[in-house]
């Protein structure tokens, strides 16, 4: 994005800015928003990519996506998911409470998550989870699964989280990348699952660094470990 006479324009096939969702729900893939060329319109390079901002998640659930699912991208599409101050509240989904993300692309600035958390009893009911397939094809039960934050990502793939606060949540982030993986100014603090982060699959492509954290706070953690890769 870019700045004009004190004016932020953002130059994004698609913009979502300054909204709240409250209670979205969602059967499959995003409780308030699922998206991704590839899987959707597969008609251009560029109408996948999403930017995200300012905008407000309270209480969303879905199975995978609880706010936001997005789908394939790879290097043709080059699909990107660009997230800058946003709030998750108290959102759950089977992955990815928050986020569930394949994109190519995945960058989330000055964002807080909080309160986001596992799928209670009847939730799982409603979502069908016993049927759920896991993204990653593994085949371990979907119980131990739970994150807020999901992602799949290859084709060297770019992440970048930069500047947000993660607080108060009960589940973890469970990341597969190829690429490279950012932290950058970034809070953990008061949460209570078992791992915060669980880098199951980082694997170096095209690139030396894999997961880098930098500068970034760990603070009244009450599971077993803050990074488990």
């Amino acid at each position: 994005f870019s700045s004009n006479n004190n004016k932020t324009i953002f130059k994004y096939p698609m913009c979502v800015e300054n909204c709240i969702f409250n209670s979205c729900k969602s059967h499959s893939i995003g409780g308030a928003i699922g998206c991704g060329d590839n899987d959707f319109t597969g008609l251009s390079l560029s109408t996948g990519d999403l930017l995200i901002y300012n905008c407000t998640f309270n209480s969303c659930i879905g199975l995978y996506g609880g706010c936001i699912g997005y789908l394939d991208g790879y290097g043709y599409y080059y699909e990107e998911l660009n997230i800058i101050q946003c709030i998750f509240d108290g959102c759950s989904a089977a992955f990815g409470g928050a986020i569930f993300t394949m994109s190519y692309d995945f960058n989330v600035e000055f964002t807080t998550f909080v309160r986001c958390r596992e799928l209670n009893s009847l939730e799982e009911i409603y979502l069908e989870c016993e049927n759920a397939m896991r993204p990653d094809k593994e085949f371990d039960a979907l119980s131990k699964f739970y994150s807020f934050i999901y992602l799949k990502m290859d084709y060297n793939a770019n992440v970048q989280i930069n500047e947000c606060i993660f607080q108060e949540n009960s589940c973890p982030l469970e990341m597969y990348c190829d690429g490279t993986l950012s932290f950058t100014n970034c809070l953990f603090e008061r949460y209570d699952c078992l791992n915060l982060i669980e880098l199951r699959y980082i694997r170096i492509h095209r690139t030396s660094e894999g997961a880098i954290f930098d500068n970034c706070t760990f603070q009244n953690h009450k599971g077993d470990s803050a990074i488990v890769g």
